[in-house]
């Protein structure tokens, strides 16, 4: 649920399918997701956001074939009944009591601490840290660059919600020593009124580009990135870049400044 778990399950299927399996997703009905995983040619079905669905969906799941689920959510009923029909399941970034009936649980990311939950009563394997994310084949096959880049890099993921696009655009108006800004607009983006009326005003030196085009090029290029609390930030710092964190939410501070 949400286009950064996409893009993190996506890096998982890309392993899976060099492996020889056949990832197979089931996502929220999003039309931005459902473009994402046709493009890497993933079979997938979608589904409302209600739990009751999602169980519907996975009843008589098979049990040779093992589920990941990266939500948030309390999926404890889900899983419960996944384990019932002797499904292997992996939970990613859940900190519900869902995470003591699976078979792994894995917190990819540097401002998780697990001293601050107690895990005595999981039944599976606890995998926490940076070097367990998954990045997508496109980051792990492109070539370091030399030097430093060129430009400042604006990417707040593909939705966007709080248009914090704009807060850094027209925060970074005027500033010296500014000579090029790469504002990428993500494929979820929520704010197209404001957007068509500021790319009529848009100064030289501004470029946007709409989608993830070649981002990891465009990551590459950048000597700054501004962006928000989510995997962008990993997928920065696998290529050394400098990088400027805003959260969308009040929930995000704690997160925000163990991560720093």
């Amino acid at each position: 649920m949400g286009l950064g778990h996409v893009m993190r399950c996506i890096a998982v299927a890309e392993e899976a399918r060099e492996a020889g399996l056949c990832p197979y997703f089931i996502v929220n009905a999003e039309e931005s997701t459902r473009r994402i995983l046709k493009r890497g040619g993933f079979p997938h079905e979608t589904l409302d956001g209600a739990m009751d669905d999602w169980r519907l969906a996975l009843a008589g799941w098979p049990a040779d074939k093992p589920i990941l689920i990266d939500s948030h959510h309390d999926v404890s009923r889900l899983v419960r009944e996944l384990r019932y029909n002797r499904c292997r399941v992996a939970l990613v970034d859940n900190t519900t009591r869902a995470r003591f009936a699976v078979d792994i649980v894995l917190y990819p990311n540097a401002h998780f601490d697990p001293r601050l939950m107690s895990f005595r009563k999981a039944s599976g394997r606890v995998y926490c840290g940076t070097r367990f994310f998954p990045l997508r084949r496109e980051f792990t096959r492109a070539q370091p660059m030399r030097g430093r880049g060129k430009y400042v890099l604006i990417s707040m993921g593909g939705a966007d919600p709080k248009n914090l696009t704009r807060l850094v655009l027209e925060s970074l108006e005027g500033v010296l020593g500014i000579d090029k800004i790469v504002a990428v607009i993500g494929e979820a983006f929520r704010h197209k009124a404001w957007f068509s009326r500021w790319k009529k005003r848009v100064k030289s030196g501004v470029e946007i580009v709409e989608g993830r085009r070649d981002f990891p090029g465009l990551l590459k290029g950048s000597r700054i990135l501004i962006t928000a609390l989510g995997v962008t930030v990993y997928e920065a710092a696998y290529f050394r870049i400098p990088t400027m964190i805003i959260c969308n939410y009040e929930k995000d501070r704690e997160d925000g400044m163990r991560l720093e």
